[in-house]
């Protein structure tokens, strides 16, 4: 819904955080401001934002019958009989996390990832070539302005700002309200995901604790795979970071016992790169399998893989939540830019009219040019954003840790 513009108003959101205070009468910035990073990358192209949608998959792709469930987790009919009666509970917590994530995927994800388009039509208005730039034309008729000598000249001049004042806090209006709506739904997915965590972990616990009679020490068994998965995932983040930054379209893969990985980051590793998270991987393929090939050892081995199941789907999960909160802070981050670049402008025009003079002293340091090559560059950021967010319906890959192994260690093979 959006929202009345007037100068200096305020946001309200889950982290409380304050609204923009109004600018003062000194030179005005007409710039993207936050809009644009120092690294000339449009706001929102975070770590934080991007792997929403990496853990979201997770919830995307969770078994919600038993048939769907052993095929994803093939075990011995011994472990099936252990665990049978318990099975219930925690795919219903998963039919809730799978519907969730879903609606995550489907709706609110692209409506985050559509901001970027509302960013990019209003810099083409705010940008394009100097002569048809708005805001270079509101700049020039302020300077205009200030010497203007009839009446005439001054009300054509007047009313010529305010209308482009208006038509710019117009569009602003409509974006500060498209991004609300996003950042509110992501928010209430936060706490939709935070219960269904609860809710899951009681049903993942209790499984658990029925197969320690198979497993044994099941607690240090977790451990282990959270320490093999916290340093894939460390790696993997390196690594991730840099193609996020560069604005690359990212693939994802589950891989069973690890989680949702980043397939593109993967298919890019060479060399020594790739032989060390080929190293990661063994490990964990290790953890989980050591004992399969033992026929005595068959339900131990079915239990490890149950196990590792579980905990992938928590960690990604409990990620996903985590994520929430920088990503809605993100978007809160730009509804507040949006509140700052309409101030500057109703303040421009309200001092036009009012006081030519100062309007004028405000934009005099204001290269027209330079603005405008400013507004440009962050419709081309916006737009290579979009591109490389936009969501891809194919889900991703399903591979095993054996096969993702045999991958990276030909990969290590050749050189980068």
């Amino acid at each position: 819904m959006a929202m009345s513009m007037k100068p200096g108003y305020n946001v309200k959101s889950d982290a409380g955080s304050k609204g923009p205070t109004p600018q003062s009468t000194g030179t005005i910035d007409l710039t993207p401001m936050g809009l644009l990073n120092d690294a000339n990358n449009y706001v929102l192209q975070q770590d934080s934002v991007y792997n929403l949608l990496k853990y979201a998959w997770t919830g995307v792709l969770l078994p919600t019958s038993v048939a769907e469930y052993w095929t994803r987790v093939p075990v011995s009919n011994d472990v099936k009989d252990q665990v049978s009666g318990l099975l219930k509970p925690l795919l219903e917590s998963y039919a809730r996390a799978k519907g969730h994530c879903t609606t995550f995927k489907q709706t609110t994800y692209p409506s985050i990832v559509g901001l970027a388009s509302d960013v990019y039509d209003y810099a083409q208005d705010a940008g394009g070539k100097t002569q048809d730039s708005y805001y270079a034309n509101i700049v020039s008729s302020i300077k205009t302005l200030a010497t203007a000598t009839s009446q005439e000249q001054k009300d054509n001049l007047v009313e010529t700002i305010g209308s482009l004042v208006d038509m710019e806090t117009q569009s602003i209006d409509q974006n500060i309200g498209n991004a609300q709506t996003a950042m509110q739904k992501l928010q209430e997915f936060g706490r939709q995901m935070k219960k269904d965590e609860l809710v899951m972990r009681e049903s993942e616990n209790a499984i658990i604790s029925k197969l320690k009679d198979i497993i044994g020490d099941a607690d240090e068994l977790q451990k282990k795979l959270e320490r093999c998965r916290e340093k894939l995932a460390a790696e993997e983040a390196e690594l991730e970071h840099d193609k996020i930054v560069a604005a690359t379209s990212l693939t994802y893969a589950w891989i069973p016992g690890v989680g949702t990985i980043t397939a593109t980051v993967v298919a890019a590793l060479y060399g020594k790169e790739a032989k060390k998270m080929a190293e990661r991987i063994d490990d964990l393929k290790k953890l989980i399998a050591s004992t399969e090939e033992e026929e005595n050892n068959r339900n131990r081995a079915g239990a490890t893989r149950i196990i590792a199941d579980l905990t992938a789907v928590d960690a990604d999960l409990r990620n996903l939540h985590a994520l929430t909160i920088p990503a809605a802070g993100c978007i809160e981050e730009v509804i507040k830019t949006w509140m700052t670049i309409a101030d500057a402008l109703v303040t421009l025009k309200d001092m036009a009219s009012k006081d030519p003079s100062a309007a004028e002293a405000a934009v005099a340091k204001i290269d027209q040019s330079q603005l405008v090559e400013k507004w440009n560059a962050l419709k081309v950021a916006a737009n290579k954003y979009r591109q490389a967010a936009f969501v891809v319906e194919e889900p991703p890959k399903q591979t095993t840790l054996e096969e993702l192994s045999k991958q990276l260690h030909g990969q290590a093979a050749r050189a980068n």
